[in-house]
């Protein structure tokens, strides 16, 4: 019998944290969204471009918000039980639990 589960899909998850960059420090914004975030949303998909391949933004704002967007990434993938990397089209399993 194949049972299905319901989960929310946050899709270009970098956008969300662009739009809360401006509002927090930057030593405060990955800690303030990811706290918990495993066992108050046990069931949700986030989907990220990767920030950090490329030349490093000339812009203030746009390197803080690649920095948060990495770091926070990084923390959420820590508390995951399942972590994904899909490179053109080829997916490879980073955590499995």
């Amino acid at each position: 019998m194949t049972v299905f589960r319901l989960c929310f899909i946050v899709q270009k998850f970098f956008y969300f944290i662009s739009s809360f960059t401006a509002s927090f420090r930057k030593s405060k914004f990955p800690r303030h969204i990811s706290a918990d975030s495993d066992q108050k949303n046990p069931s949700v998909i986030l989907l990220c471009n990767e920030l950090g391949s490329g030349v490093v933004p000339v812009e203030a704002f746009d390197r803080e918000w690649r920095e948060a967007t990495g770091r926070l990434c990084c923390r959420l993938a820590a508390e995951a039980e399942e972590v994904h990397r899909v490179v053109c089209g080829i997916g490879m399993v980073i955590k499995h639990g």
